[in-house]
């Protein structure tokens, strides 16, 4: 995890383990592919309590090394390009760079395991299923529509 400096800034501490496997070929044209596949666990913050939890995350990859944005730009719409400009890649960084996208938008516990969400619920969760809550749903506007009826009758 000391390796990807990056990474660390978005994670709840560095605990945790990354496993890659890479596999270089030659293609057609004869450019260099890298095909592989990362996986990591790390210990995210949930967003809505705060507290640190597991989350696994997996990416799969194709990349095509190129020499300049030119060849970037004539590769098929397919090939992930990755510009190559001094004979060598930095593959940490690109690693790095692919474990950075596959975090979530925004980090949370599983459904049904953060406790902040369990606690200020209190019975109110939607069934996803049924699309039915478990009580009336809060209405913050029915007095002020109670008030216009009022009014309307009042006429």
């Amino acid at each position: 995890m000391s390796a990807f400096g990056r990474l660390k800034e978005s994670i709840a501490n560095d605990k945790g383990e990354v496993q890659a496997k890479l596999e270089f070929r030659r293609g057609k044209k004869q450019k260099t592919l890298i095909i592989g596949h990362i996986s990591a666990n790390l210990e995210l913050v949930c967003q809505n309590c705060l507290e640190p939890f597991s989350a696994g995350l997996e990416s799969s990859f194709r990349w095509v090394l190129v020499a300049d944005e030119d060849a970037l730009i004539a590769l098929n719409s397919d090939d992930e390009g990755v510009i190559c400009g001094e004979d060598s890649v930095n593959i940490v960084d690109l690693l790095e760079d692919e474990l950075l996208v596959s975090l979530p938008m925004v980090a949370k516990h599983n459904e049904g395991e953060c406790s902040f969400v369990a606690q200020h619920t209190d019975g109110n969760a939607i069934s996803a299923a049924s699309g039915e809550s478990d009580t009336d749903t809060y209405q913050p506007f029915a007095s002020l529509a109670e008030l216009k009826n009022q009014f309307d009758r009042s006429e």
